[in-house]
This record gives C-alpha cells, structure tokens and sequence, in this order.
C-alpha cells in the first residue's frame, strides 16, 4: 500500500556530497518535485544535524567517497548504531557503485545510485523509498520459462503460496491472508507440490515459523 502519510511538499530530503555542483544540482532536481532539500557538503556538520533530529528527514541522499577523514557509509553506519529506531532511508549515490553495492545494502542501505544519474533515476529512487511508488516486481519482469499452461498455473499458486507463508508466521494467518480456509490451504499446498517440505517435514499438525533471532 502506499504511504499517504508522507505529503510530497512536505517531506526534507539531506543531501550529503562533497561536490557542490552535484549539491546545487540534486537541489535543483528535488525542489522541481516540491521536496525541501537540506543540502550539506561536510559529513560531520551532517551528523550534528542528525544527532540533534534524527527524525527530521524523510530521506538521506549519500555520497559514498568523501573528501574527508570520514566517508559517506561511516556517516550511515554510525547513525543507524545510534538511532537503530529510526524510520529515515538512506540511498548512497557513487561513481563506484560495482564495488560498493554489496557492502552498503549489506550494512542496510536501501539502494545505491550510480553517478552520473538522470534526474528520472533519482525521482524513481525517491519515491520507492518514501512509500510513493510501487516496487517493481522482478518474477513480473523475467521472461518466462518453457511452460505448459498447467505448469504456468502450477507456478502463480506457488507463488502466492509463498508469498503468504513469508508474511505470516502460521498455516491459519496464511491462510487468513489468502482468504482461505486451513483445509484449502492444504490442498493448495499438495497441488503446487509443497506440501511435503511446509507441513508434512514439520511432523507437526501446525506449520510455525521458529522465532526470528
């Protein structure tokens, strides 16, 4: 669903880069979509003001490799040790995002964004991560494979089967959520062949996910 919670006009976004003609454009690009930004060019004035309001934005546009003692991920890393509660998104913008993308969505950011970046690219960006657009659905993009119609429905009810089962932690709140009854769930689960490895491996009458570390 998205989040009408967040008006457009409303929201301030940081940008942190050291470059002030990559600042004065993002500044330019994100004021045109009637967002506020704050832009700031040093990461350790950045990180007063995230001290003093950790709350305050909705988005923090990063840069990467800053021309300082303390780089873009350290700004990131340390904010989210110190304010693990905070609901604000960072996106890391670098020109070496093949080498930094594994390390910074493993550490927690949302997404890196490859310099040079058209102005199309950040407002896709932007909106995703505030909630104002819908995630594309990459199993919707992937060609599909060399399937009989049967095997093709076969497929859409796995699924949506599991789909359910990583959204909920039981059989009856999948079911709940698949507007099913247990019973229909069971046979759903043995018609696209799954139900051997959710419920009859269990050897327990209930499917439960174990607690989440």
């Amino acid at each position: 669903m998205l989040n009408q919670d967040i008006p457009q006009t409303m929201t301030e976004i940081l940008v942190v880069d050291d470059d002030q003609s990559v600042l004065a454009s993002i500044g330019t690009a994100l004021q045109e979509k009637n967002y506020r930004p704050v832009l700031i060019h040093c990461p350790l004035e950045a990180m007063s003001i995230l001290w003093n309001d950790p709350n305050r934005f909705g988005l923090i546009l990063l840069d990467w490799k800053l021309k300082s003692h303390i780089d873009g991920d350290m700004v990131f890393r340390l904010f989210k040790r110190f304010f693990p509660n905070s609901k604000c998104k960072t996106v890391v913008i670098s020109s070496h995002t093949a080498v930094a993308s594994k390390f910074l969505i493993r550490h927690g950011v949302y997404e890196t964004l490859k310099k040079p970046f058209t102005c199309e690219a950040l407002y896709d960006t932007i909106e995703r991560a505030l909630n104002l657009k819908h995630p594309e659905n990459p199993r919707e993009l992937a060609p599909i494979g060399q399937l009989s119609w049967k095997e093709l429905r076969q497929q859409q009810l796995a699924n949506k089967i599991v789909d359910a089962i990583e959204a909920t932690r039981s059989l009856a709140e999948a079911s709940r959520l698949l507007h099913c009854s247990t019973m229909t769930l069971r046979r759903w689960l043995k018609l696209a062949q799954l139900y051997d490895f959710v419920i009859k491996k269990e050897r327990k009458p209930k499917w439960r996910l174990p607690d989440a570390a």
